[in-house]
């Protein structure tokens, strides 16, 4: 695998054990992983009899997955780009579905993104991710963002164990943390939800006020009376804002 694209095995036994416990309980019907490298993690999944598709960029690695397991019937290993294949796969799969991978940093910002856009979610997402993404992910009141905005639309993010750097091979330079993602239905339609969000965050630091008013070209007048309305002081800043305030701000303000 070449370096750029930042491929690290994970080698912890405890590590894996625990991803595969919380990628195997609440009963999906099927598990998707993104990533499988020689399998440390996909042996452990088929322990517990669910159907397993692997999806590997690395054609090598591929090839020689599913023997190496002992050619479970349980798996079906996919060679390709999961950017280009990941909604026609998921298509394919029974629900409920679980989707699991360690990803590197290039591929979790498209997996984040591409996610609220499957017409079948998964209703858990179990992923091995930096550690400043997995607490930007997760991120709270008080510490609100971009990313956990986004997430929250269709998700509960949560952190569970920290993951150091020794735990890998060859180890990266920064700790990681697995963040899992159970699904919860939409209370809003995406096209407000997500213009809320862009215009919140478009500048963090400012009030949301100023970046409603800008990011939505409503009058501050306007905003004020919007904030008012979901007791909420226009001054605060968008980290200040927890989900239901993202919400209701949503389901006032729609396209």
């Amino acid at each position: 695998m070449p370096p750029k694209l930042g491929q690290h095995f994970l080698k912890d036994k405890r590590a894996l054990e625990r991803i595969a416990k919380l990628s195997t309980e609440k009963n999906p019907a099927a598990i998707l992983e993104i990533g499988p490298g020689h399998g440390e993690l996909t042996r452990k999944l088929l322990t517990a009899n669910i159907p397993v598709t692997a999806i590997e960029f690395d054609a090598h690695l591929a090839r020689g997955l599913s023997a190496s397991l002992g050619n479970p019937g349980h798996l079906q290993v996919i060679t390709g780009d999961v950017r280009a294949i990941l909604a026609d796969t998921v298509n394919k799969l029974p629900q409920p579905l679980h989707i699991i991978g360690n990803l590197p940093y290039y591929l979790s910002n498209f997996l984040f993104r591409q996610l609220a856009t499957l017409n079948n979610p998964p209703t858990r997402c179990v992923f091995l991710v930096q550690y400043e993404v997995a607490e930007r992910a997760s991120a709270k009141e008080g510490r609100m963002n971009k990313l956990a905005a986004s997430l929250l639309w269709w998700s509960t993010p949560k952190m569970d164990i920290v993951v150091p750097s020794r735990s890998f091979s060859p180890p990266p330079k920064v700790d990681s943390a697995v963040l899992v993602l159970d699904s919860h239905p939409r209370q809003a339609k995406k096209e407000d939800y997500f213009q809320i969000v862009r215009a919140l965050f478009a500048q963090p630091r400012k009030t949301i006020l100023n970046n409603l008013a800008s990011g939505l070209s409503l009058p501050k007048s306007e905003v004020e009376k919007i904030s008012s309305a979901i007791n909420i002081s226009p001054t605060l800043r968008p980290q200040d804002l927890s989900y239901n305030n993202i919400l209701e701000l949503a389901r006032i303000i729609q396209t």
